[in-house]
């Protein structure tokens, strides 16, 4: 079983181009899958303006 160390640097070497997706998917199964949406989620909301958005201190 794979620690989560060892599957955030298979991620990383598939995103690299190190490692093909096929591999990837057969070494960290749905996680790819799963750290993929979340990247795609934090991308959209970094591109969300903040104008007129308030925070209580």
């Amino acid at each position: 079983m794979l620690s989560n160390k060892d599957r955030v640097e298979l991620h990383q070497q598939y995103l690299d181009g190190e490692l093909d997706e096929g591999v990837a998917k057969v070494l960290i199964g749905d996680l790819l899958e799963d750290i993929e949406r979340e990247r795609e989620a934090v991308e959209k909301a970094e591109a969300l303006g903040t104008d007129g958005v308030f925070q209580n201190k």
